[in-house]
């Protein structure tokens, strides 16, 4: 699945900047689709690519526990408030590979003042971010959602490749990528269409908070 050249610059830079062992969650589903045996050839490749990277199934049981919404889906054993639905692809492999670094790392890059306002959020936020491997404003999308969540265990990324869940996608009229959906202790709150860094991330939650809290 990786070419040569890619698992050589993975070897190099896992070396480098993994800290801590990773191990990463696969929940296959109870249905087999098309996706779930890319993805599992993927965890095994990144897994022979160092020793500090290893990858196990999970059950319909912890699933559930999870609420996970769609399979295949990965997660990260020591952080499981982050998931990725589908195959991470195109422009997304790179996302998941900077996740897998920041959660061994146990900390990821946010302006100081960012971090602060996502460190101090209490309310249960859960962003749901929808991409697709070809768009070009997509990881930025999806890398600030689960940078927030690498800072405060409070919020639940979930990044959504939507040309493979299309029904899904659907369901929260995805027309366009990337799609950003805010839910706050379960209530699905505010949608954004369209490209978001890190400062309209945070401007995004502070407006969905104010709008829980009936002061909008």
């Amino acid at each position: 699945m990786l070419d040569e050249n890619t698992k050589k610059f993975l070897i190099k830079i896992f070396e480098e900047k993994l800290k801590d062992n990773i191990t990463l969650l696969l929940y296959k589903g109870r249905e087999t689709n098309k996706f779930v045996n890319i993805v599992e050839d993927l965890l095994k490749e990144l897994s022979n690519l160092s020793p500090k990277i290893s990858y196990k199934e999970i059950d319909n049981r912890m699933a559930n526990l999870l609420k996970l919404r769609l399979s295949p889906s990965i997660l990260f054993e020591k952080k499981k408030n982050i998931i990725y639905y589908g195959i991470p692809s195109g422009y997304e492999f790179r996302v998941f590979v900077d996740t897998l670094i920041d959660v061994s790392m146990n900390a990821t890059e946010l302006p100081l003042n960012i971090a602060k306002e996502v460190a101090k959020i209490r309310e249960n936020i859960n962003i749901l971010t929808f991409v697709t491997p070809n768009c070009p404003y997509c990881p930025m999308a999806a890398r600030s959602s689960f940078k927030f969540a690498i800072i405060n265990d409070k919020i639940r990324s979930e990044v959504v490749e939507a040309s493979e869940f299309q029904e899904f996608s659907m369901n929260f009229n995805v027309f366009a990528v990337p799609k950003t959906v805010v839910f706050i202790n379960g209530e699905k709150v505010k949608e954004h269409n369209g490209m978001v860094n890190e400062f309209m991330l945070m401007k995004i939650i502070k407006d969905a908070l104010e709008v829980y809290n009936g002061n909008l």
